[in-house]
């Protein structure tokens, strides 16, 4: 408890950090995430299958509590139905807040209420 990870993805995926996960009382850290997430910018696909595929991953290895999922856009990778199905493979306790970016998103609300999570939309 007590740590973070951020993923960033469109066409690939971006690591912050790149192995172990960081404690947020590490003033260090939260300084070289400043920098990761100034360094992102829109662009590319949203290859949401592949980035749920990796959070996945990632709930077989060690214990994940909450997820805050950004996207602006659609999946480009997969349809709808393929990645409902695959996040019904998400741990039952597992909070999943997302965030639409730019638009409203249906996939994104049903997802969060899914999960326990809240929804937002920024314009």
């Amino acid at each position: 408890p007590g740590s973070f990870r951020v993923w960033a993805f469109s066409s690939g995926l971006q690591f912050f950090p790149e192995r172990e996960p960081c404690r947020f009382r590490d003033r260090s850290a939260v300084g070289r995430l400043n920098r990761f997430a100034d360094s992102l910018g829109a662009g590319g696909s949203t290859n949401m299958l592949m980035a749920w595929k990796k959070i996945l991953e990632l709930t077989e290895r060690e214990p994940v509590d909450t997820v805050y999922f950004l996207s602006d856009g659609d999946p480009s990778d997969c349809g709808e139905a393929e990645l409902r199905r695959l996040l019904t493979r998400l741990p039952k306790d597992m909070v999943v807040h997302c965030f639409a970016i730019g638009r409203n998103s249906p996939l994104l609300r049903e997802i969060a209420a899914a999960h326990s999570g809240r929804y937002v939309v920024r314009m």
